[in-house]
C-alpha cells in the first residue's frame, strides 16, 4: 500500500515541473522579442544621433564660410550655396542632401525671439497673451520679473521679492536671469505657458525684435498685430528687406511707429540657434539644437579653411563659439 500512495503522489509533481517548464519556454519569445525591440531603439537613436550631429556640422561650416543678409544666411561670394538650398534665418527648416534627404537644418537669427532681458513688457505680455495666459498672470510675472533680477528689497504691484522666495525654499537672484528655465521660479510664470513661450525666448545682447528674422509667434506679440499683417512681414522680407519701422508698418499695414524702441533693423545679431532634426520612427523626431555666436570678421572660404589651418591666420578667421547645446525627442 505505502508503494502505491508514493506512485500515486508523484505524477502531480512531474505535472507541475512540465507546467513550469512549458511556461518558461513560452517565456523566450517574449524576452528575447523584448530584448530585439530594445535593440532596436537603441540602434535607431544611435542613427539619428549620427545624422543629426553630421547635419549640425554641416551647418556650423556653413556659418563659418557664409555671410550674413537681412533675412537669409549667403555664400561668401554672396551667390548661392553649393547645394543650392536657401537658409533663411527665421528658423524654417530645410532639407538637405546627407542622408538622403532624411534630415532638416534650420537657422534662428536670435534677434527674432523676445529677448527677457531688454524687459520689453509690449513683447513679453504679448508672447504669454498669445499662447494663452491671463492678464493677471501677465502683470505678475512681468512685475515679477523686475523684482526679481533688481538688487533691492522693494514689491512692485504684482510683484515679489524675498519675502515670498523664502517660502518656497529659494530666494531672488537680484542679477540678470541666466537661463531660460530659470524664470520658471519666477512667480507668475506657470509650466504649461512656459513650455509654449520657450522656444520664442531667449537672453542676450540685441537691441530689440528684428523683424526679418522673428518667426510667426514672436510677431503676433506685437501690439495689434494681425495675423493677415504678420503674414504679409513673413512673404515681404522673403525678397525685400525691412529696414524702418515705417516699412515695416507699410508691409504689415499697422502704424507702430509710437513702437520704435521695441526694433532693431541693423545688422544680424550673429548669435543664431542651429537646428538639425530627422525622424526617429512613426510620430517621433530626434532634434539636436546648438546656440552658437560668431565673431566678427571676414568670410572664409573652404580653400582658405583647408589652406590656413595650420597656420592659424587670425586676419580671414571668423571663427564660432558654441553657446549651448541640447538634444530634444518630441
Amino acid at each position: 500500500m505505502r508503494k502505491k500512495v508514493s506512485q500515486g503522489s508523484a505524477l502531480p509533481i512531474v505535472l507541475w515541473i512540465l507546467a513550469i517548464l512549458f511556461i518558461i519556454s513560452m517565456s523566450f519569445p517574449f524576452v528575447i522579442g523584448s530584448r530585439i525591440k530594445s535593440m532596436e531603439m537603441l540602434f535607431n537613436r544611435f542613427n539619428a544621433h549620427l545624422k543629426t550631429y553630421s547635419s549640425l556640422q554641416y551647418g556650423m561650416n556653413l556659418l563659418l564660410t557664409g555671410t550674413m543678409g537681412s533675412a537669409q544666411l549667403l555664400s561668401s561670394d554672396l551667390g548661392p550655396f553649393p547645394d543650392g538650398n536657401r537658409y533663411f534665418l527665421d528658423g524654417s527648416f530645410v532639407p538637405i542632401d546627407l542622408f538622403n534627404g532624411e534630415t532638416e537644418l534650420s537657422f534662428q537669427e536670435e534677434s527674432g525671439l523676445v529677448n527677457l532681458r531688454l524687459f520689453q513688457q509690449e513683447l513679453i505680455d504679448g508672447l504669454m497673451k498669445y499662447f494663452g495666459a491671463d492678464q493677471e498672470s501677465r502683470a505678475i510675472f512681468f512685475d515679477s520679473l523686475m523684482d526679481w533680477v533688481d538688487s533691492d528689497d522693494l514689491v512692485r504691484l504684482h510683484g515679489a521679492e524675498k519675502d515670498y522666495y523664502e517660502n518656497l525654499g529659494y530666494r531672488p537672484r537680484n542679477d540678470m536671469v541666466l537661463t531660460p528655465d530659470e524664470i520658471l521660479l519666477i512667480k507668475g510664470m506657470e509650466e504649461e505657458i512656459f513650455q509654449k513661450i520657450r522656444p520664442f525666448i531667449f537672453l542676450g545682447k540685441s537691441g530689440g525684435l528684428n523683424p526679418n528674422t522673428a518667426l510667426f509667434e514672436v510677431l503676433m506679440s506685437l501690439p495689434d498685430m494681425t495675423e493677415a499683417g504678420a503674414r504679409e512681414v513673413l512673404e515681404y522680407r522673403r525678397t525685400n528687406p525691412i529696414t524702418s519701422v515705417l516699412s515695416f508698418s507699410s508691409v504689415c499695414k499697422i502704424d507702430y511707429t509710437f513702437y520704435e524702441s521695441l526694433f532693431d533693423f541693423g545688422r544680424p545679431n550673429l548669435i543664431y540657434k542651429l537646428k538639425a532634426r530627422t525622424k526617429l520612427g512613426k510620430d517621433v523626431t530626434y532634434t539636436m539644437e546648438c546656440h552658437v555666436q560668431k565673431i566678427y570678421g571676414p568670410p572664409i572660404t573652404i580653400e582658405d579653411f583647408l589652406d590656413e589651418i595650420s597656420s592659424l591666420m587670425p586676419e580671414k578667421w571668423a571663427p564660432i563659439k558654441i553657446l549651448l547645446f541640447r538634444e530634444i525627442i518630441e
